[in-house]
């Protein structure tokens, strides 16, 4: 039995984690993975009724979970899900920002010719919906006696050798995002909260499309790593393989 798992049974039992855009791909994988573990977990989809369907195949597997409709483009949405978890749980242990999206218009355009549009767009769903729910469910991860962030990341948002040109709204985004990691996670190095950033990897996703060579279900091990990580394990970090390397 790993350290992390001896926490989990002996500290806080059940956990509590909470999932953004955990309905399908990587989120969904997430989600079964951290339920396995005897996690209490909520899965956080834009569709109540989506996120139904794979906390209905958590219980039916003998796992706790329930859903929670949230959307990180709204703040009401993010508030409401965070009041919601507050009612009914009271704190939260574990908060994966996984919602993302990459446009067809970042697809095809170079910066030069990228609309406003599809830019905003993206920083909004990318960098500020971590924002915003990082900023809702603090208090909630204050409460537990220990804590963990995982932001969903890329190594296309690296700023060490991966800026190669296209793809600019999706690249930036995700820089941002590896800054906010490491700006909160030393904010939280006094607290037993845990904030790191994870690349998953090309995996076979709506977005990463289907000729990506890794599964969801491999994808999501190093997300699981980073939200069960031991009070000793390292914050302010991009995590690869359940390896740090630089962002």
């Amino acid at each position: 039995m790993g350290t992390e798992d001896s926490r989990l049974k002996a500290e806080d039992s059940p956990a509590v984690a909470l999932v953004t855009g955990g309905n399908r791909g990587i989120g969904k994988a997430v989600c079964l993975g951290l339920a396995a573990k005897g996690i209490h977990t909520i899965v956080g989809s834009r569709s109540l009724e989506a996120g139904e369907k794979v906390s209905a195949r958590i219980m039916k597997n003998g796992g706790s979970s329930e859903a929670v409709q949230l959307d990180v483009q709204s703040p009401a949405s993010v508030e409401a899900a965070a009041r919601q978890v507050e009612d009914r749980q009271g704190s939260l242990n574990i908060l994966v920002n996984n919602a993302g999206m990459l446009s067809g218009e970042d697809r095809k355009s170079k910066f030069g010719t990228l609309p406003e549009g599809a830019f905003r767009e993206t920083m909004d769903v990318n960098l500020f919906g971590t924002y915003r729910v990082c900023q809702a469910f603090l208090p909630l991860l204050e409460k537990a006696p220990w804590g963990r962030i995982v932001n969903v990341t890329s190594a296309m948002g690296n700023l060490s050798d991966a800026m190669t040109g296209g793809y600019s709204a999706y690249r930036i985004s995700k820089a941002g995002v590896n800054a906010l990691t490491a700006n909160l996670a030393a904010e939280l190095k006094s607290k037993r909260i845990l904030v790191n950033c994870v690349h998953p990897g090309w995996v076979r996703t709506r977005m990463g499309t289907m000729v990506a060579p890794l599964s969801p279900k491999k994808g999501a091990e190093s997300i699981i790593y980073a939200a069960t990580l031991p009070d000793d394990g390292p914050t302010g970090k991009y995590i690869v393989k359940r390896q740090t390397q630089p962002f």
